[in-house]
């Protein structure tokens, strides 16, 4: 063998010992092999060096969100260059396919119209007959409401025409309450006094006003309605010196206009039996009847030429009557404060008639006095003093009576200065060049 042989098979004889001989030289590392011409990592071998780095090629990169909407292409983002499209998103009548559903522009898209069926093409649609849809369908409109779609003059964009029984302008309301009050006007079976007036109705309150309207439809205004709002009324003075100053002390009356002071001037008729109707002897001093046919006239009494008797224009029964009920009723401009009637039964055969005389001060009952008559030519005298009143009633039931005189009247008179005021600062109501500088 020569040398160059022995050299190499010395070394082939002893790389296999050891990781670190030199092999055409090459020298590998602690751990590593060589392998052809390469040191590749040994094998794991538990080691207290830990485990090998992993061989081959590293993973691809996971696909990335460039819109960064929280989905991927792969994910279903059909648009990833556009963040307000993705599985998420909510449709939209854009021409976009927002969700990424494979469809544009759906009936259930977040802003789709809803459109009503117009049958009379008046422009107003059926609330019935509804799509939901990004374009028109034919035959459709935006607008509802159309209470009657095959006729165009019925819809909620003609004017009204009142009490004929149609709802033209479908606000499904009473074609009989023009004002909206929630009345039905008078004049077609309703209960509304004027179907013009919002504020008046028999469900309005009844207040004081300048032009007593009658607000609640009860036939009565203001002061002559008990049901008037007590609240809307004026507390009124005594103001005795008429220098436009109350007194605070005196006694207060609450209504809407202003009282009128009355005041016993004693005109008492006896006074006066010269036969003269009333309406002529006493108009000067404002004491006359209102509204009445009758007169009263003295010296006509049987038997007393000092009482007065009721006398009626032709053809009214106010002397007598003759079975059932007798209801007369006088009015007075001027208040009296006392009055008294002669009553007789004059026929008839039947036990207990009634005989009734009732007063009245602006429509509200003040006194009332009843008398029996058990037999025929029965005379009584009914009579009701010390308040103030502007009507009185004679009233009869049985079988026959006669309202035979009156035998007094006295009258209150309104004396010139006296009356009521709203200021309460007058001091001495008793003379007038004292106000309420006291």
């Amino acid at each position: 063998m020569n040398s160059r042989v022995a050299v190499i098979a010395f070394v082939l004889g002893t790389g296999c010992a050891s990781d670190h001989k030199l092999l055409n030289d090459i020298s590998c590392g602690e751990g590593t092999s060589l392998v052809g011409e390469e040191c590749i990592p040994n094998a794991d071998t538990g080691s207290p060096d830990g485990p090998p780095e992993e061989t081959g090629s590293p993973d691809e990169p996971p696909p990335e969100d460039v819109d960064s909407d929280g989905y991927t292409v792969d994910e279903g983002d059909c648009d990833d260059d556009d963040a307000s499209i993705n599985p998420d998103a909510l449709e939209e009548c854009d021409g976009v396919d927002n969700d990424c559903d494979g469809d544009i522009d759906e009936k259930d898209a977040e802003d789709a119209t809803m459109w009503f069926r117009d049958v009379d093409g008046d422009d107003y649609g059926n609330d019935d007959d509804v799509r939901r849809d990004c374009d028109r369908p034919e035959g459709y409109v935006d607008i509802g409401g159309d209470c009657d779609d095959n006729d165009p003059y019925v819809n909620p964009g003609v004017e009204e025409t009142w009490y004929d029984g149609v709802d033209a302008d479908c606000a499904e309301d009473s074609d009989f309450d023009a004002d909206g009050d929630g009345h039905d006007s008078a004049e077609y079976e309703g209960d509304d006094c004027d179907d013009g007036d919002s504020t008046v109705s028999p469900s309005a309150p009844e207040v004081c006003d300048d032009v007593d309207l009658d607000e609640d439809c009860s036939g009565l205004a203001d002061d002559d309605d008990p049901g008037t709002d007590p609240s809307t009324m004026t507390i009124w003075f005594p103001d005795m010196d008429g220098d436009g100053f109350g007194d605070p002390e005196g006694d207060t009356i609450t209504q809407c206009e202003e009282p009128i002071m009355i005041l016993d001037a004693d005109i008492d008729f006896e006074d006066h039996p010269d036969g003269t109707y009333v309406t002529e002897q006493y108009s000067d001093l404002g004491v006359h009847f209102s509204g009445s046919a009758y007169g009263i006239v003295g010296g006509t009494g049987e038997g007393d030429p000092g009482s007065w008797s009721l006398h009626g224009t032709a053809g009214s029964h106010f002397l007598g009557f003759n079975g059932g009920e007798y209801l007369e009723t006088l009015t007075f401009d001027s208040a009296l404060s006392a009055i008294s009637v002669d009553v007789s039964r004059s026929n008839g055969s039947l036990d207990g008639d009634s005989f009734e005389l009732r007063t009245y001060l602006l429509g509200e009952l003040v006194d009332s006095v009843l008398i029996m008559l058990p037999a025929i030519n029965t005379w009584e005298t009914v009579s009701v003093d010390d308040s103030w009143f502007d009507e009185v009633q004679i009233q009869g039931f049985g079988s026959g009576f006669h309202p035979y005189g009156v035998d007094r009247l006295v009258f209150g008179m309104a004396s010139e200065g006296a009356g009521y005021t709203m200021d309460s600062t007058d001091c001495d109501d008793t003379d007038s060049g004292i106000g309420s500088d006291c």
